[in-house]
């Protein structure tokens, strides 16, 4: 067709649109706010004939407007559509309802797809884009993540390399993206979800570029200190020696990892990087520095850092047995840890909305604390072996000991457990019974699994500054407190909390306020002399 009116175009494509059964209020929507924004365009061109070129221009323009937030992506998409139809109706008289291509695909040059000869060359930072971009659907994410991590994370490097002429993979131009994304996000430039979107996508890239595969994992806190590489490999061979040998379990392993990086770094502070120049005098020093970083005491600190300076003096890297000048223990400084009162735990179970999929997973790992005491890692670990449904009981591995559990599961237990599983858990090939609420659907991290009493805490309003440290564990001290309110013996309450010595059952004593009360020795009939006291 050649010198057709753009107006008469549109009441031909809206007659056919209204013959395929588009709704009435869509029609309108269409005529006024695509087709008749057209009309004033060409009419506003001096053309009213129908022009691809005239029409190539203006949609150049309505981009460029929605873009800038000038016009909603509603009215961007009606104007679309109404344009695409139009040319489709010009080109074979005909319009169908087929969804259009997305317009960063067709016309952004970030999304385009890469040659053959991007994709072979593995240094290149087009094709590394696209090969991880693909990798990355291997984890079975949501399409809103995926889209993020595209906007906010890939095409933003993509753009910073273009503005800056870089077409190969360089691990410098991953770091000054970052850092500019972190310096705009600490001004108030950037949210924190787009920030995060822009360095896990720079991670990745470097992750596919060095190892040609990807793990999933959490990246570490941003300001978070690297050891020199000596330091470092030494950490890790102590770690992975102690987990071969099955010295140490996995949780203390982690903690004294911990403190043996503090205890290096404060060697770094001091000037040294080389464990043969290290001295007695070295050790005492630091241990002297970072005592104050300890206000609970440095009972957990002290063994850790001990065993690790003999295992260097062991492999031969320090010329004296550094270990010597630690004490073997420390004295210890004892906080007692209130549990949550009766009317407390009333409010927290109260507070998970059990509508939602996340409510009902919040409601029974708390309710499951409650009602059995276990630890944060033990219900997070919990699997569907763990739990005996003919006889209503759990039968754990607990992760702290190794040492096996058997608990009685209550029926409220039970339920809420089934409630979760069957209308909230996600479906997947996981053993773990508590996963993560987004996609790669995966075990709930400890960490994790304490921020949702945390959150519940704030929610309820609690007191946290007359009573800190109200976390998951807190649910224990209060099962524990419960028990000997109940006046079962000492050796029963040790048995039902899983503990390996008889001690650990003390700090539970120390907490049962009504108890104690009825230990307390009167002082009638003493009475007081000069120079002491006479019974």
């Amino acid at each position: 067709m050649k010198n057709v009116s753009v107006e008469a175009m549109t009441v031909h494509v809206l007659e056919l649109l209204r013959e395929v059964g588009v709704p009435p209020k869509r029609l309108k929507d269409y005529k006024y706010c695509g087709f008749g924004e057209i009309v004033k365009y060409f009419n506003a061109q001096g053309s009213t004939a129908y022009s691809a070129v005239v029409m190539d221009s203006y949609m150049e323009h309505i981009r460029e407007l929605y873009e800038e937030d000038e016009i909603s992506r509603w009215k961007w998409q009606q104007i679309r559509k109404t344009a695409a139809w139009l040319e489709e109706f010009y080109a074979s008289r005909t319009v169908t309802l087929e969804p259009l291509s997305k317009w960063e695909v067709l016309h952004n040059p970030l999304r385009r797809e890469p040659t053959r000869e991007e994709l072979l060359d593995t240094e290149n930072l087009f094709g590394l884009v696209h090969r991880t971009k693909r990798e990355l659907l291997n984890f079975n994410l949501s399409e809103k993540s995926i889209r993020n991590y595209t906007y906010d994370g890939f095409d933003a490097i993509l753009r910073y390399c273009t503005q800056h002429e870089i077409t190969k993979y360089s691990k410098a131009a991953l770091a000054d993206f970052v850092s500019n994304a972190r310096s705009a996000y600490e001004n108030r430039q950037l949210c924190r979800s787009v920030y995060q979107n822009a360095r896990k996508a720079a991670a990745l890239l470097e992750e596919y570029h060095d190892t040609g595969k990807l793990n999933w994992h959490y990246l570490p806190a941003w300001d978070t200190k690297v050891l020199t590489p000596l330091f470092s490999h030494a950490v890790d061979n102590y770690c992975e020696t102690n987990r071969h040998n099955q010295t140490l379990a996995e949780g203390t392993i982690a903690t004294s990892k911990s403190a043996i990086r503090q205890f290096l770094f404060c060697v770094e502070d001091m000037g040294f990087h080389d464990f043969s120049t290290m001295t007695r005098r070295t050790v005492n020093d630091c241990i002297t520095i970072l005592a104050p970083k300890y206000p609970c005491g440095m009972k957990s600190c002290i063994p850790a850092i001990r065993s690790f300076l003999a295992f260097l003096h062991y492999k031969g890297l320090t010329v004296e047995a550094l270990q010597t000048a630690i004490p073997e223990t420390s004295a210890p400084r004892r906080a007692i840890r209130h549990g949550f009162s009766p009317k407390e735990l009333e409010q927290l179970l109260s507070a998970p909305d059990r509508t939602t999929t996340t409510g009902k997973r919040d409601y029974a790992m708390m309710l499951l604390a409650v009602q059995t005491g276990l630890r944060v890692v033990d219900i997070s670990g919990l699997t569907f072996q763990s739990i005996d449904w003919h006889r209503s009981e759990f039968h754990v591995i607990q992760h702290k000991t190794g040492r096996a559990l058997s608990l009685p599961m209550e029926p409220e237990v039970g339920n809420a457990l089934v409630d979760y599983i069957l209308n909230g858990r996600p479906a997947c090939e996981e053993s773990f019974v508590f996963l993560s609420k987004d996609p790669p659907y995966r075990k709930l991290h400890n960490r994790s699994a304490s921020s949702i009493v945390s959150r519940y805490v704030r929610r309820c309003g609690f007191d946290r500054e007359t009573i800190p440290r109200r976390g998951f564990h807190s649910f224990r001290r209060s099962f524990g407190a419960r028990l000997l309110q109940s006046e079962i013996p000492l050796e029963m309450l040790s048995e039902l909390l899983g503990h390996s010595n008889m001690d650990s059952s003390k700090p539970y004593v120390a907490v049962d306020e009504v108890g104690l009360r009825s230990c307390a020795i009167g002082l009638s009939g003493i009475e007081v002399k000069a120079g002491g006291l006479q019974w």
